[in-house]
């Protein structure tokens, strides 16, 4: 939340050094430990051009042993003209029992690994989902000349075919994501 509040003040920095209109058209009351963290949209001279959101999914210990082959929707398609750009995020792992089989690590795709491009950086699962207790981890959003696709939904999934094994039927990994909506206009 820290880092998109940064992007937006620089946001509105910006917009009034070259003169743009700037203005909130709808705030929602931020919540903490729900699906949607918040919402906040955003016009730079042209009513709804931006929406920052924040969302959070929470996996299953079922859902992480078959992330090696199944993604899992973590921000929803846009709709058609629309884009999805991950700012950042954080991974929360509710632990109960660690994980095993470290050799693939995770990231988020715009649709799925063999499907669509990077969404965002490495996830590094050593040290994170072979923990021995609640563990944190933060990432970046989506890299550097990606090409996003248009009304795609954002998921994540294992880099690789390896699966994680053993974990806990009571474990949780909750993945918060925030990131912009940018209307293309086709």
């Amino acid at each position: 939340m820290k880092s998109m509040m940064k992007r937006f003040a620089l946001g509105i920095v910006v917009a009034v050094f070259v003169g743009l209109p700037l203005y909130a058209q709808q705030v929602n009351i931020l919540t903490r430990g729900t699906g949607g963290v918040g919402r906040l949209d955003v016009g730079v001279g042209t009513a709804g051009v931006v929406t920052f959101d924040n969302d959070r999914t929470t996996l299953t210990n079922a859902q992480v042993l078959a992330l090696n082959t199944t993604a899992v929707n973590v921000v929803a398609a846009p709709g058609a003209g629309f884009y999805i750009d991950v700012i950042d995020g954080a991974l929360v792992f509710n632990y109960t029992a660690a994980y095993a089989t470290m050799t693939s690590d995770m990231r988020l795709f715009y649709g799925a690994r063999t499907t669509g491009n990077a969404a965002s950086s490495l996830m590094e699962t050593t040290g994170f989902l072979d923990a021995t207790a609640d563990t944190v981890m933060t990432f970046s959003g989506t890299p550097d000349d990606t090409k996003p696709t248009v009304n795609s939904a954002v998921a994540i999934q294992a880099d690789t075919l390896t699966a994680f094994t053993s974990g806990n039927a009571s474990n949780q990994v909750f993945v918060d994501v925030t990131y912009i909506i940018r209307r293309t206009g086709l």
